[in-house]
C-alpha cells in the first residue's frame, strides 16, 4: 500500500516529506491495527484533548533610537491564538501527539509602522505532530521522539512569547539512566516558524529547511547536593542563512554553552551562578565570539534580590538562542532589550517581593548597558549608556482554573549621542491566557 500525505500552503499542494513528520508513522500504525487491533483503539480513545487560548496586546511609544529598539519601536498591536492538542494513550510504549494552532490579528495598528508582525499573525498551522517511544524503564530510561515538536534548551528553543509559536521537525532522544542527569540529543531538519501562510517571505518569517541538519547535545546534572550543572553544544554546516538566530549568521556555525549554579551551605540563602558560551563560524568574515556572566541571588525576609553581570567580547555578535529567543540563556534581568551584541557589558538588578498572594509573582528590574567602540563598530548597534527599568507581573487567577495573565512594563533610555533626539521608549505588554 502506498501512503501519501499532502498539505496546502499558499494555494499549492506540496508533497510532505514523510521522513520529517510523525504523522506518517501514525498512519502506518493505523493500518497495522488490522493486524493488531487489541490495544491501538484503546490507546486512541483513551487519549487526552487539551488546549490553550492566548491573547496579547502590546503598546510602545515612538523613539528616535530606531536601530536600537528595532521592531519594538512604536507598536500598537493585539492578537490571539487557539491551540488544540491531542495526546494518545500508551500502545506498547508508543504515544502520538498532534497539535494545531490558529491565530488572528485584531488589526489595532493604524499603519505598518505600528505593526510588530511577530505578534499579528492570521494563519492556521500544524505546530505539533510527533510519535514517542518510551523504552521499558527496567532496561533504560530513554525516550525517542520523531516529528514536529517543541524544544526548550539554552541554544535551541521555540518561542512561546507570542500567541503563535514556532516548532522543529526532527528527532530527539532523551536519556535519564545516569542518576540526577538528563541527556538530550537532537537532530533537526526544519525550523517551522509561527507565520504559516501569513509569512512575508523574509529570512525572519520563512520556514528554514536544514539541508545539512542541525545537531545538538544538551546535558543537565544535579548529582552533587545544591550544585546544578548544565552544558550544550549545537552545530550545523548549513550554507546561506540559518533562519535568523538572535543575530544573523551566514553559513554553518557551532556554538556551546556552560552554566553552574551553587547554593551556598549558609544559614542565609545565597545562590551563585556562572556561565560561559561561545560560537565559531564557518564564514571567514565572521570572527569567533564568546560571552561570560555571573549571577548572585539571595532573599531578605520575603524579598528576593538578584544581581547579574554579562560581558561579550568585541569581535562579533553572539548568535543567541536559535528559535527567536535570543535572551533565554543569560542571567540578565531585562524584559525587552537584546543582550548579545559585540562589546556589550550589562549589569542588572532584580527585586522580587513576595506579597503572599497565591499565584502572584512580581519582578522589578533595572539594567544598565555599556559598549566598547570596537563593539559598536562590529555590531552596527550602539547600546552604550542605554538603560531599562522594568516591571514583570505574572498571576495565575485562582477563581478560574487555567486562567493566567502577565503584564510587562518597561521604560527604556537608549542615551543617543545627539541630545536633540528622543532616546526614550515606553513599553507595555499584556497577556491573558486560558489553558484547558
Amino acid at each position: 500500500m502506498r501512503i501519501r500525505i499532502y498539505f496546502l500552503r499558499r494555494s499549492k499542494m506540496k508533497r510532505f516529506n514523510k521522513t520529517k513528520t510523525a504523522l506518517v508513522i501514525i498512519s502506518v500504525l493505523g493500518i497495522s491495527a488490522q493486524v493488531n487491533a487489541g490495544g491501538l483503539p484503546e490507546a486512541l480513545t483513551g487519549g487526552k484533548v487539551s488546549g490553550e487560548v492566548k491573547t496579547l496586546f502590546i503598546n510602545s511609544s515612538y523613539t528616535d533610537a530606531n536601530s536600537q529598539a528595532g521592531p519594538l519601536d512604536n507598536n500598537n498591536i493585539g492578537s490571539a491564538a487557539v491551540q488544540l492538542n491531542y495526546d494518545s494513550g500508551d500502545f506498547n510504549g508508543f504515544k502520538a501527539s498532534v497539535g494545531i494552532q490558529a491565530g488572528k490579528d485584531f488589526e489595532l495598528h493604524d499603519n505598518a509602522s505600528e505593526d510588530d508582525s511577530r505578534g499579528t499573525i492570521t494563519a492556521t498551522t500544524l505546530y505539533k505532530g510527533h510519535l514517542d517511544y518510551n523504552f521499558d524503564e527496567s532496561k533504560t530510561k530513554t525516550q525517542i521522539r520523531v516529528g514536529r515538536q517543541s524544544i526548550v534548551s539554552p541554544l535551541l528553543m521555540d518561542s512561546g512569547m507570542y500567541p503563535m509559536r514556532d516548532s522543529w521537525d526532527g528527532v530527539t532522544v532523551t536519556n535519564k539512566d545516569i542518576p540526577n542527569t538528563t541527556v538530550k540529543a537532537a537532530y533537526i531538519t526544519k525550523w517551522v516558524k509561527r507565520y504559516g501562510n501569513d509569512s512575508n517571505g523574509s529570512v525572519v518569517q520563512e520556514d528554514k529547511e536544514y539541508d545539512d541538519p542541525l545537531y545538538s547535545v544538551h546535558v543537565k546534572n544535579e548529582s552533587i547536593k545544591d550544585l546544578a550543572l548544565e552544558a550544550q553544544y549545537m552545530s550545523t554546516k548549513q550554507k546561506g542563512n540559518n533562519g535568523d538566530p538572535g543575530t544573523s549568521t551566514i553559513d554553518g556555525y557551532s556554538t556551546y554553552y556552560t552554566k553552574a549554579e551553587y547554593k551556598l551551605p549558609t544559614a542565609h540563602p545565597v545562590k551563585i551562578g556562572v556561565m560561559h558560551a561561545g560560537a565559531a563560524f564557518d564564514n571567514a568574515a565572521e570572527k569567533d565570539t564568546s560571552l561570560s556572566g555571573i549571577n548572585v541571588g539571595t532573599k531578605v525576609k520575603s524579598v528576593g534580590l538578584n544581581v547579574a553581570y554579562t560581558t561579550i567580547d568585541d569581535d562579533n555578535d553572539y548568535p543567541g538562542t536559535l528559535g527567536h529567543v535570543p535572551n533565554f540563556q543569560t542571567f540578565n534581568n531585562v524584559l525587552i532589550n537584546d543582550d548579545m551584541f559585540a562589546g556589550t557589558k550589562i549589569t542588572s538588578v532584580k527585586v522580587s517581593p513576595d506579597f503572599k498572594v497565591a499565584g502572584l509573582k512580581t519582578d522589578l528590574s533595572y539594567a544598565k548597558f555599556s559598549q566598547s567602540a570596537a563593539g559598536i563598530s562590529n555590531s552596527a548597534t550602539n547600546l552604550d549608556g542605554a538603560s531599562e527599568l522594568a516591571l514583570d507581573v505574572k498571576y495565575d487567577i485562582p477563581t478560574v482554573k487555567g486562567l493566567s495573565t502577565r503584564i510587562g512594563l518597561a521604560k527604556v533610555d537608549y542615551d543617543l549621542p545627539d541630545a536633540s533626539k528622543d532616546s526614550d521608549m515606553d513599553y507595555a505588554r499584556v497577556h491573558l491566557n486560558y489553558k484547558f
